[in-house]
This record gives structure tokens, C-alpha cells and sequence, in this order.
């Protein structure tokens, strides 16, 4: 007995053992992995009966005789309520989308549909879904510092809001500076003023002239370095955020006007 208990005999039993550990491990995975397949099927087909009730779709999984998924006749009502709550779920979005579309258009005079809402859980990951979408290896893009309590506000406030798209009518390019005019928006004429603010594009500039035809920027070279703006070109599409002081301030003095007349 003690000639059998040996440190050798201990190295392979224990290197026997854990082989043995490893090859358990790598069945079981291989056994949920197929497991998982066969639920991810008869999901799919749940969800392409044409059942409605609760009743039904119990009767639809008693019904199923797959060995590889006998988990199923397990399955308790519990279970297909959580399925229930992904369909509502999947309304819920569609009404939350509906109750922003309505909040833009109420609060912000801003106007969109609900195929234009995007839903996440915040703002990261909605960014990165935007960005993933229309954004290829090597593209610029103008992305302004988020202010925090304390720093120095050296421009206006942007809040990230998009309220229209312009086009560029004609750049003009001098020896100290560019010009870039702008196709004045009708529906946002009113907030635009010389010397005033907007975001073009997600950068926060002074205006220059504003007509009813068009509406100027001028830029100097720091910030054409700085921007995409220095590749701009006729008949381009730019982002227009227009300042939210400014929109407060205007709508205020309309809304008084019109009461008092």
C-alpha cells in the first residue's frame, strides 16, 4: 500500500483527474450550445403562430416532443409571461418613440417621426450606434468638449439638437479667412440675426449676414484648421442647431406680442 502512494502515482491521478474536469466541461458547453439552438427555433415559431392567449401558447409547447428540448414540458406559465413582457416591451418603444415625437413638437417646435427616434439605454450608446451607421475608417468629424460645472464658456451653449439641414449656396475663399453662406431656412428665418449664434455642423459660430436668401460664417484660419469646414463645397448639406437662448427669447416676445394685441 505504501509503495503504491507515491508522489509519481499522486502526479497522474491528479493530472487524470483534471483532463477528465476539462472533458466534462467541454461536453456540457457543446450540450448548451445545441440546447440554446433548438430554443432560439421554437421561439421563432412562437412567435409566428398565430396564437394570442396565454392558453394557446401553453398548448403550442406542451405539444412539442424534441428530446433535445424536453426542458419544455417544463416550462410554467411564469415563463410565458416573460415572453408576453417582450412584446410589450417591443409596444412600449413604440409608444415611447410616439411620446418624444409629440414632446419635440409641443416643447421645441421641432418636427419628426418616429423612424427618425432612436431609443437606447443613454447617451453613449446612442452615439455609438450613430456613429457606427454613417461614419467610415477615417472620417473627421467636429466634436465639441461637453462644458462642465466650473470651466469657461468661451461660446454659446449647444445642446446637440439637429433642427434642420442647410445647404451650402457658395464658399468664398480669401487670403486671411473663408466665407461660407447657407440657403436660408424659411421655417427658422426668425432666429437667425447677424452676429447671433448657431451650430453648424455640431461647431458653435457668429453669424455673418443674414438675409432672406442666405446666411453667412466667416471663418478664420484656427478654425478652419480646427473644423471639417475647410473642405466644405457648394451644395453641401450642413446640420443646423439654432441657439436655444436665442428660440426662448424670440418665441417669448412673439407669444406677449400676440396677447397683446
Amino acid at each position: 500500500m505504501e509503495k503504491l502512494i507515491t508522489k509519481r502515482n499522486i502526479f497522474i491521478a491528479s493530472g487524470l483527474g483534471i483532463l477528465l474536469i476539462i472533458l466534462a466541461y467541454f461536453f456540457l458547453l457543446n450540450s448548451n450550445k445545441e440546447t440554446e439552438k433548438y430554443f432560439d427555433i421554437y421561439l421563432a415559431n412562437l412567435y409566428n403562430e398565430d396564437t394570442q392567449g396565454i392558453d394557446q401558447k401553453m398548448e403550442y409547447l406542451s405539444n412539442i416532443s424534441d428530446p433535445n428540448v424536453s426542458f419544455f414540458a417544463d416550462l410554467n406559465l411564469a415563463s410565458i409571461e416573460n415572453l408576453d413582457k417582450y412584446e410589450k416591451l417591443e409596444r412600449d418603444i413604440i409608444l415611447l418613440k410616439k411620446a418624444i415625437v409629440e414632446k419635440f413638437e409641443r416643447e421645441n417646435n421641432l418636427t419628426y417621426s418616429a423612424d427618425q427616434i432612436t431609443v437606447g439605454t443613454g447617451g453613449k450608446q446612442v452615439l455609438y450606434n450613430a456613429f457606427m451607421a454613417t461614419l467610415n475608417k477615417g472620417d473627421e468629424v467636429n466634436f465639441e468638449r461637453a462644458a462642465k460645472f466650473g470651466d469657461e464658456i468661451g461660446g454659446h451653449l449647444m445642446s446637440g439638437h439637429i433642427h434642420t439641414t442647410v445647404k451650402i449656396s457658395r464658399v468664398i475663399q480669401s487670403k486671411d479667412n473663408q466665407s461660407i453662406y447657407f440657403e436660408t431656412p424659411h421655417e427658422y428665418q426668425h432666429y437667425l440675426f447677424s452676429k447671433g449664434f448657431a451650430g453648424l455642423n455640431g461647431c458653435s459660430l457668429t453669424l455673418g449676414e443674414v438675409n432672406d436668401n442666405e446666411f453667412s460664417v466667416h471663418l478664420i484660419p484656427e478654425t478652419l484648421e480646427m473644423t471639417t469646414f475647410k473642405d466644405s463645397a457648394e451644395g453641401e448639406l450642413v446640420n443646423l442647431e439654432i441657439d436655444s437662448q436665442t428660440q426662448s427669447i424670440v418665441d417669448t416676445v412673439t407669444r406677449v406680442l400676440e396677447k397683446q394685441k
